[in-house]
């Protein structure tokens, strides 16, 4: 998969292998959604609460099919509004403490939180190097135009 061989989201990973071990790889997810989240503007012109918005419409329209983890974990997402929630730390602190009482995720939500206020502007530095990249990557080999509806803020 792109994204998990990619050498810029292999960076970010270390800084939290330490306590999350195998697990870092979802961490470095979640903190590249905040800084989508937060950056949403720069990557679309459609507001985040729209997009959001839909995304939840076709999870409820296609809960038949979702995997049956995603089917437990579903409800807790659109109630919460897991994705706007990626916007701050204390939304990302509170996902994370819910995936660690509801998976076998570490409990290790205060080391994440201190591990991105440590090294917020070098996450941020990788993703934004990141993300044009897998745009990139979608675009060529999925045929899936994205880039024209994008500013980049570089």
């Amino acid at each position: 998969m792109f994204t998990d061989r990619h050498p810029v989201v292999h960076r970010s990973k270390i800084y939290f292998s330490r306590k999350y071990h195998k697990y870092a790889g979802v961490i470095t997810d979640i903190i590249y959604d905040h800084y989508l989240t937060k950056e949403w503007n720069f990557f679309s012109r459609r507001p985040l609460e729209s997009v959001t918005y839909n995304f939840y419409r076709a999870l409820v329209n296609n809960y038949e099919i979702l995997p049956e983890k995603v089917k437990g974990m579903m409800p807790f997402f659109i109630i919460n509004n897991w994705i706007e929630t990626y916007q701050t730390t204390n939304g990302i602190k509170h996902v994370l403490r819910t995936l660690s009482r509801n998976s076998s995720l570490p409990n290790e939500t205060r080391y994440a939180i201190k591990t991105l206020k440590k090294n917020y502007y070098a996450l941020q530095d990788d993703f934004m190097e990141f993300f044009p990249q897998l745009i990139d990557y979608v675009e060529k080999d999925f045929g899936i135009e994205i880039s024209h509806r994008i500013t980049m803020p570089f």
